[in-house]
């Protein structure tokens, strides 16, 4: 029976201009839950939830991202490797817009590209499963 756990994986995406971001390869259900939970601004019975805006797109790169290239004025690498979620935001709030909207984007992309395979590895493992009943 295959194993329902991942072991952690890093992946590094490359960015423009020689830059990078080193990534969860995939998120745990608890770091998906926490980056859902992150999003919500209110849940009200019967009418379901509100989302908060200002933490589309924030949330999920603060639930992938473990370090980049990127550095302060002075050229000093501005750290979010092992920090808080709330140190992360602030460094991701204050980068110049074009910058991490390029960073948000390729989150986006590789969670995609995640989810495909997640799926593509479900269908082989119940297909895997029923042929050798």
């Amino acid at each position: 029976m295959p194993s329902r756990m991942r072991r952690p994986e890093d992946l590094r995406l490359p960015l423009s201009g020689d830059d990078w971001i080193l990534v969860k390869k995939h998120l745990t259900w608890g770091e998906k839950r926490d980056y859902e939970v992150r999003m919500m601004k209110r849940v009200t019975q019967g009418t379901g939830v509100e989302l908060e805006p200002a933490q589309l797109g924030i949330a999920l790169a603060v639930a992938y991202l473990l370090d980049w290239s990127y550095t302060d004025t002075e050229g000093r690498p501005v750290v979010i490797r092992d920090v808080g979620d709330d140190v992360k935001t602030a460094a991701i709030r204050s980068g110049e817009p074009e910058y991490m909207d390029e960073v948000i984007a390729a989150i986006i992309g590789h969670d995609g590209a995640m989810r495909e395979l997640r799926e593509t590895e479900k269908k082989t493992r119940s297909m895997t499963s029923v042929s050798a009943a």
